[in-house]
This record gives structure tokens, sequence and C-alpha cells, in this order.
């Protein structure tokens, strides 16, 4: 599958930016993308999962090679038991999985004729990413 994102991009009535990976720091020159993937933002019904709540909007973005990642934000406070709690409920999360094939269906609904030989995969990769941020000690 091969997406044309200049013709994809010209399709999406949602938010949508080209650009690459968001990176804190430098990254090597092989994360930069040519052409730069289409950034997609999609408003989303937050979702309760381990007692936490995501936020209602998710990031899509849309490889030329015909890749597609999705990203979901659920803030974190509390103490390493909740994290672990969230952590468990999130592995093969039902939920997540089922939302982002719909989501992905509704792209590809979306920018069809921008993509050689259509179709969604089987195959799913999860990461996760956590931010911590420690709270500065009481004097």
């Amino acid at each position: 599958m091969l997406i044309d994102l200049d013709a994809a991009e010209a399709r999406i009535t949602e938010v949508a930016q080209r650009g690459g990976l968001k990176h804190k720091r430098r990254a090597p020159i092989y994360f930069e993308y040519r052409p730069l993937p289409l950034r997609i933002t999609r408003r989303v019904p937050n979702f309760a999962i381990a007692g936490f709540r995501s936020e209602a909007t998710i990031e899509v973005t849309l490889f030329d090679f015909g890749a597609a990642q999705l990203s979901y934000t659920i803030p974190i406070s509390g103490d390493l038991e909740a994290l672990h709690a969230l952590s468990m409920a999130l592995y093969d999360n039902v939920l997540l999985l089922s939302d982002s094939k719909q989501q992905l269906e509704q792209i590809l609904a979306m920018v069809a004729p921008a993509v050689t030989r259509p179709r969604i995969s089987d195959f799913v990769e999860d990461y996760f990413i956590y931010e911590l941020q420690l709270e500065d000690p009481q004097p």
C-alpha cells in the first residue's frame, strides 16, 4: 500500500499538517522522513481505563509507504501502583484496538483515492510511552 500524502491532505476535513516525528532533542537523520508524514488531529470520545480518562483527541500519522500511527494520550497522576494498573489495562486493550481500527477505517474512507491498494492489516504493534515528572520535594 502506498499513500500520495499531498492528495490525502487535500481530502482530510480535520486539522492536518505535514511534519516529521516530534523530538525533544536532535534525532538521527534517518528519522527525517521524506516526504514528511501527514499528521491528523481527530476529536474522539474520551474513555475510562483503570481509573484514568483519555483525552478527547488522538493524532493519526500517515506515512507515504502505507503505515499509520495512532497516538492516544492519557494524563496520569498518582502513585506507581496506579500506573502499574494502567499499564496492565492497556495491554491488548479491546477498546483501544476497536477504536483504533474504527479511526483508521474512517480516515481510509476519506483518503481512499490517494491510496494504492488500500487495506487495513490485522497486524498491530503497541508502544506505551510514559512521561513522568517528579514533584519538587518540600523543604
